[in-house]
């Protein structure tokens, strides 16, 4: 589920919540015949392919919240403050791409364009900065608390990714996220290879800026926080990425971050509308979803190996001894393990 779909979601939830506040449960006959164009994606000053996605939602009901329709053969460009014009091309049904020698520069400001249906769609232009820097990334163990089925409070050691960020001026404005891979071994048999899985991160972990501080760095940025589980095994992998953005856009993913984080407590800010930054140009007043965005991107890898955590190995199904059930497939082969692919990365480290 993407970022925009989880948003929608979470903003009806908050709307029902302040609706039946603590009133008996009532059934709401809620229906509505909008349709909101959705536009989605990002450049940056790395290597493409980069990737706008579009769709477009349908009428929900009761049954069905919000269901998007991918948009097909769309007319799509970016154009920079040159007049420079690339074309994207559609890959998949409303994914459409850059090719992988786009790359936007620094100082530069690009521009979306889309043209569904007659209709005519654009960004406000984007200004990619100058580019802040990691310091350093680096782990601390923690600890998450959890309540299991039985309503027992159970503590759970956890990794916890942070950074310190090196601003690249006054009034620098950055985002962080992460993607990770895992090493699995298969437990019951040998095989001549062992199996990595990639993951990633959903948005943004932290937004961040040095707006009005009078500071050239920031420490402890959150990168991301995981459980100390099976991933942690063998060995796991961190890459972490820092995106320099104009203040724009880091005022659109705060917005985004703050209603994804709110917890439906009373406390928590109300729900809002979030706009982004495309218009139909001749429609101004149409609602549109979504958001360009044109960054600078770092990264920075960082390895953890399980001797690095001071707690008891990670539970493994494989591992269980007279367990119920047949071991599952990957117990026997780790290829068979969900995501898993056997060719060793290229940046992998062994400890």
């Amino acid at each position: 589920m993407d970022q925009l779909t989880k948003l929608m979601r979470r903003y009806l939830q908050y709307i029902f919540l302040i609706i039946l506040g603590c009133q008996e449960p009532i059934e709401l006959d809620f229906q509505s015949d909008d349709e909101y164009l959705v536009i989605d994606g990002f450049i940056t000053d790395d290597f493409g392919p980069h990737t706008i996605k579009i769709s477009k939602s349908q009428p929900f009901t009761n049954d069905e919240i919000v269901i998007f329709e991918k948009v097909q053969n769309a007319a799509v460009t970016i154009t920079d403050d040159l007049g420079n014009v690339t074309n994207l091309t559609m890959s998949a049904p409303g994914s459409y791409l850059t090719s992988g020698f786009f790359i936007g520069q620094i100082g530069r400001s690009y521009t979306l364009s889309v043209d569904v249906n007659g209709e005519t769609y654009e960004s406000t232009p984007q200004l990619i900065p100058a580019k802040s820097s990691f310091g350093s990334v680096y782990f601390e163990q923690g600890q998450r608390e959890v309540i299991n089925d039985d309503g027992e409070l159970l503590v759970n050691p956890t990794v916890k990714f942070l950074c310190d960020v090196d601003y690249a001026s006054q009034n620098s404005y950055a985002a962080v996220t992460w993607e990770g891979t895992y090493e699995y071994k298969t437990v019951l048999t040998q095989t001549p290879y062992d199996c990595y899985v990639d993951e990633a991160n959903r948005g943004f972990s932290s937004i961040i800026t040095n707006e009005e501080v009078n500071v050239d760095s920031a420490d402890k940025v959150t990168v991301g926080e995981l459980l100390f589980d099976v991933r942690f095994k063998s060995a796991y992998s961190l890459n972490a990425i820092l995106y320099s953005m104009n203040e724009e856009a880091h005022n659109f993913h705060f917005q985004i971050n703050q209603q994804r984080s709110s917890t439906g407590s009373v406390f928590d800010p109300q729900p809002f509308q979030i706009f982004g930054n495309i218009r139909n140009v001749n429609d101004p007043d149409q609602t549109v979803l979504g958001y360009f965005g044109a960054y600078g991107k770092e990264e920075s890898r960082v390895f953890v190996y399980s001797s690095n955590i001071d707690a008891p190995a990670p539970f493994d199904i494989c591992s269980r001894v007279g367990g119920p059930g047949f071991p599952p497939s990957y117990c026997f082969d780790c290829a068979n393990f969900p995501g898993a692919y056997i060719i060793q990365p290229s940046y992998w480290q062994d400890q």
